[in-house]
């Protein structure tokens, strides 16, 4: 039946007509723009009607989806419990006598198992909440003893409010409170180290990375130097005439006389 139901599911493509303008007056009172307005509406009016079949149809999957499952965990329970005739779960063979002692004998099977673990859940809660207790009891005692108190159970109501237990816990919680105030400050402080002390690493990795930058680009621009040849000039003299020639390799005209020598860059 799910199998059915879920092919039934499956939308039906519905074209709906649109036309530009038809929802503007004047144009939506023309014979041509009023036929198509109504086929839009119609259109529509079917879409929506095959969405709520779709809907109705999903809920129906979904409720027998539901009931299989139930009808499933029915069975089990039933057989955990030593049912032998199937099928009593439903109607209307549950309404047999075999079938309906049958289901009385399963569900008062499962009450009793049903408040006794309501009993053992409600022991372990009990259990737990005590030794949560006494986990306490023994943490404010060691504290206790940690400041000095000498008398016993001073936590334990009515101890608690003699004069000397008073006394005695009040002193106990202001020496508490002096320790959890230097405990927060030395907390901060090894925050603040720590972060001193990252920072500190984050500086001198950044000097050593800019470091190795300058040096990679100093030995770069020495590389460069040496393969860019550098320029010379030289003066030629003919007399009264002096020329002054610039070239790689500078060489006087014919007649004329290298007077010196001089590097340009």
């Amino acid at each position: 039946m799910v199998a059915t139901l879920l092919i039934a599911l499956m939308p039906v493509s519905t074209p709906i007509a649109h036309a530009d303008g038809c929802h503007d007056y004047p144009a939506s009172v023309t014979p041509e723009c009023v036929a198509q307005n109504l086929e839009e509406a119609r259109l529509q009016n079917i879409a929506r009607e095959e969405a709520a079949r779709v809907e109705a149809l999903a809920v129906i999957a979904r409720a027998e989806a539901q009931r299989l499952a139930d009808a499933q965990v029915n069975a089990a329970r039933d057989s955990s419990y030593g049912a032998t005739v199937q099928g009593c779960r439903d109607y209307p063979k549950s309404t047999t006598p075999e079938c309906a002692a049958q289901n009385l004998e399963v569900e008062r099977l499962a009450s009793i198992d049903s408040a006794a673990k309501a009993k053992q859940d409600q022991s372990n809660a009990d259990a737990k909440a005590e030794a949560q207790r006494l986990a306490q009891t023994q943490e404010a005692d060691a504290r206790d003893t940690l400041y000095g108190a000498t008398i016993k159970g001073c936590r334990d109501f009515p101890k608690s409010t003699t004069p000397e237990c008073a006394a005695q816990n009040l002193e106990v919680e202001r020496l508490a409170s002096i320790d959890n105030a230097a405990k927060a400050k030395q907390d901060e402080a090894n925050v603040n180290a720590k972060a001193e002390a990252q920072r500190l690493a984050q500086t001198q990795e950044a000097d050593a990375k800019a470091k190795a930058q300058r040096l990679a680009d100093s030995e770069t621009e020495n590389e460069i130097k040496k393969v860019i040849r550098i320029k010379k000039s030289v003066t030629c003299v003919k007399g009264s005439k002096i020329r002054t020639v610039t070239a790689w390799a500078p060489t006087c005209p014919e007649g004329f006389k290298k007077k010196g020598l001089t590097k340009n860059a």
